[in-house]
């Protein structure tokens, strides 16, 4: 994992843990002192090495993959904002 994907998997992490969903390109690029292109590879590069899961089209879909693994359950549906928060407090604790 490079320096950038750690800072940004961090930042992530803790993105969810104070709010509950995931921060925007825009605000990932602004906290690596990059470009939203450039945070956008950084993302995905996370993806293909299996931290994280991002849901295409959707509007802060970025997750830690702990808590998309957690979401998705063994049936594979889709949950609640309420579900999200308690996989996401189950995993890491609240602050």
């Amino acid at each position: 994992m490079t320096r950038q994907q750690k800072k940004s998997l961090q930042y992530l992490k803790g993105y969810w843990s104070a709010r509950g969903y995931s921060p925007s390109y825009r605000e990932i690029s602004s906290y690596i002192n990059t470009g939203v292109g450039h945070a956008h590879k950084i993302i995905n590069g996370l993806v293909e090495k299996g931290f994280v899961h991002v849901e295409r089209g959707k509007a802060r879909s970025i997750y830690p993959i702990e808590v998309w693994q957690k979401l998705r359950g063994e049936e594979g549906a889709a949950t609640s904002r309420a579900r999200v928060m308690d996989a996401y407090i189950g995993l890491f604790g609240e602050d």
